[in-house]
């Protein structure tokens, strides 16, 4: 399932995600949380790949490795943070 929180910047969205966040970890719905930066191209490639070891994945993949291997499992949540083009 995909979420988004529209609206402009300044208005707390970041913190709604990170109390979320924190709050479903805590109640222990979901094994794997994890922040991801994506203002930046390099930042959010960066993030993913910190994923990498957690998920039992050798050093050297992609971002897409990651992801592929997300897909696989379940009970995971991915925060995209300072999105500026969700796409479609």
């Amino acid at each position: 399932m995909r979420s988004r929180t529209p609206g402009d910047g300044g208005v707390g969205k970041t913190q709604l995600a990170l109390e979320f966040a924190h709050h479903q970890h805590a109640a222990g719905t979901y094994d794997i949380v994890w922040w991801v930066r994506a203002e930046q191209r390099v930042a959010m490639n960066e993030d993913l790949l910190a994923l990498a070891p957690r998920l039992g994945l050798r050093e050297n993949v992609d971002a897409q490795a990651v992801l592929t291997e997300l897909g696989h499992r379940s009970n995971w949540l991915l925060i995209y943070d300072n999105v500026t083009d969700p796409g479609p």
